[in-house]
């Protein structure tokens, strides 16, 4: 389970930015099967509806945005006071969209926060913790929460 941890670590930056990871490098590099790594890039990419290529180009505001807003978070530091299966939810104003929010890092080594978009999203949290065992196969095939984490010592 390492390997595969490994190997989406290594192309997700890519994916999240739309470009083409190199497949085969980071299969080489993780030791994972090529035709393994293939099929899950092709699972996360139909999951999160990913297109590469041109069309989808970053917003430099958007992002700042939420640079600044995610280091308000660190610094609320909400991992403190609350355990990731402290599940609450958040309307966003004006609309009829529902997120349910998972607060993680209470252990110290983790810290970061979920998002599950509506409903549909609710069930979804608790099938993570029933497969943890499973990860990331699982949440690739399965899962699409928005994800904000802080690496290091916070």
């Amino acid at each position: 389970m390492d390997d595969l941890n490994a190997f989406m670590a290594l192309v997700l930056p890519d994916i999240n930015a739309s470009r083409m990871p190199d497949i085969e490098a980071a299969a080489r590099k993780t030791g994972v099967d090529i035709g393994t790594a293939r099929d899950m890039v092709k699972m996360v990419m139909e999951k999160t509806g990913s297109e590469f290529g041109e069309g989808t180009k970053p917003d430099a505001a958007l992002f700042s945005k939420i640079y600044l807003l995610a280091d308000e978070i660190r610094l609320l530091a909400p991992w403190r006071r609350m355990y990731e299966t402290d599940l609450f939810g958040v309307k966003i104003p004006g609309t009829d969209r529902v997120y349910f929010i998972s607060i993680m890092g209470a252990e110290g080594a983790f810290f970061a926060l979920s998002a599950y978009k509506g409903y549909p999203g609710f069930p979804q949290f608790f099938e993570f913790h029933e497969h943890a065992d499973f990860l990331p196969v699982f949440c690739s095939r399965n899962m699409k929460p928005m994800t904000l984490s802080w690496s290091g010592h916070l």
